[in-house]
């Protein structure tokens, strides 16, 4: 930890350095960030549970850049605030908690990757190591993965290739060993942005995950196939009118276990810009589900989904709130997107901003998707608001809140498989905020 802290300090200084000196070339330094700290409360989807906490993420990011070189690394820190009987051991989730005197191996690698430009290729870019890969809508991918990329870029085209390792076991291989040979999950993407006009965007794509015949605990559901996930993405602007879509189709022949997999995802807003200070917008977001009564067929999309954590807009149901980096039971206990029975919401938002304030509203309504005969879809009614003050260039004091009506499908005969009495679910948070 101390090196980490000198070699950081080290980079500060010398960019301070070139910056007191007007005539000094620019550094190849660059510093850059994110980070919150928070005060939350909240009441979960299960009656009379409850929870208060406070917490804190800071994400330094430094980089060194030349004329075709790039290396970049992202470290990310996430504490709840006080201690717990299990502080002394990084928890589930990666996290250790901020007790007296802290001093906690909280430090974490968000990103690190080397890129190369091609100077023999205008355009032409190479990238290796760990960072954050989108797929159309995030459905499939929206989080931080190895991988290699190479990516081409022109006037009214951008094009990329990747291959990123989702499951890679720490064994040698054997062959005809049937525990060891072919025991990986390897994702694929080949994905384009073309740039048809001022007004039109679109992006279609190609995806393909490779789930190796003996790969188990990848949380990859199909054995010795490879899963197809054509997708595609625009974005068309009329005026004060735009429209984003989103949409992809998941397909797997028979694997290993006999069965088959499909699945479908979209996701359609519309945004209507009134004013400089007022936008209205519009959103349906969809996954379609399995009703898990068939044995040689999967139709949840949840089977192309490598995360679930790639797309949302409600704070609760989609665990969409601005503070949300403690241990998952205490921000994702009303998030619907990791379910096989898939689901739907739709709804609407504005955004008003006056000055240095910015105040949004969003209400939306859920259902499940597929469920069994006999059990609840409704997955209730949610109202959103954040109001939020700048107090320089993104630095802002933030209030926000939620409130959902929870339906049915949370109770003792839902979808969703709870066997706990339901209760309406409450979150309110006070924080700050800065990016630089």
């Amino acid at each position: 930890m101390k090196k980490i802290l000198f070699t950081i300090i080290a980079i500060l200084a010398t960019t301070a350095a070139f910056a007191e000196d007007p005539a000094a070339p620019a550094s190849p330094f660059k510093y850059s960030g994110a980070a919150y700290a928070y005060g939350a409360q909240f009441k979960t989807t299960t009656k009379d549970q409850s929870a208060a906490y406070g917490g804190y993420r800071f994400r330094p990011y430094f980089s060194y850049l030349t004329e075709n070189v790039e290396a970049t690394v992202k470290f990310e820190i996430d504490q709840v605030f006080g201690g717990s009987k299990d502080n002394s051991k990084t928890s589930a989730d990666g996290k250790q908690q901020a007790d007296v005197g802290n001093d906690e191996k909280a430090l974490e690698v968000k990103a690190a990757f080397l890129k190369f430009k091609v100077p023999a290729v205008a355009g032409l870019s190479i990238k290796g190591g760990a960072d954050e890969y989108k797929t159309v809508g995030g459905f499939t991918c929206g989080t931080e993965l190895g991988l290699g990329l190479i990516n081409y870029k022109a006037d009214m085209f951008d094009i990329t290739f990747a291959a990123a390792k989702v499951w890679e076991p720490s064994v040698l291989d054997t062959k005809k060993d049937t525990t060891t040979e072919k025991d990986d999950v390897t994702f694929y993407a080949a994905d384009a942005t073309l740039t048809l006009s001022d007004s039109i965007k679109i992006r279609p794509a190609l995806y393909a995950i490779q789930g190796e015949k003996n790969q188990v605990d990848s949380k990859v559901p199909f054995t010795g196939k490879t899963a197809f996930i054509p997708s595609l993405g625009a974005n068309l602007k009329f005026g004060s009118v735009s429209v984003d879509l989103a949409a992809a189709y998941g397909t797997c022949g028979k694997d290993e276990t006999d069965t088959k997999y499909s699945g479908y995802a979209i996701d359609l807003a519309p945004s209507f810009k009134a004013s400089d200070a007022f936008t209205l917008n519009a959103f349906f977001t969809m996954l379609s589900g399995d009703k898990a009564t068939s044995t040689d067929k999967n139709e949840s999309f949840k089977s192309f989904t490598l995360k679930q954590d790639g797309w949302g807009r409600l704070f609760i149901l989609e665990d969409q709130m601005t503070f949300n980096n403690a241990d998952t039971k205490f921000h994702a206990y009303g998030d619907v997107r990791g379910y096989e029975t898939g689901y739907y919401v739709i709804g609407a938002n504005a955004i008003y901003k006056m000055s240095a304030i910015e105040i949004k509203g969003q209400a939306g309504y859920g259902q499940l998707s597929k469920v069994a005969s006999g059990e609840k879809k409704d997955l209730g009614v949610e109202f959103d608001a954040s109001i939020s003050y700048e107090i320089e260039k993104n630095a802002k004091l933030i209030v926000e809140g939620a409130y959902l009506a929870t339906g049915k499908a949370f109770g003792e005969t839902g979808g969703l498989g709870k066997s706990t009495k339901k209760q309406a679910a409450l979150y309110a948070a006070l924080g700050m905020s800065y990016k630089w």
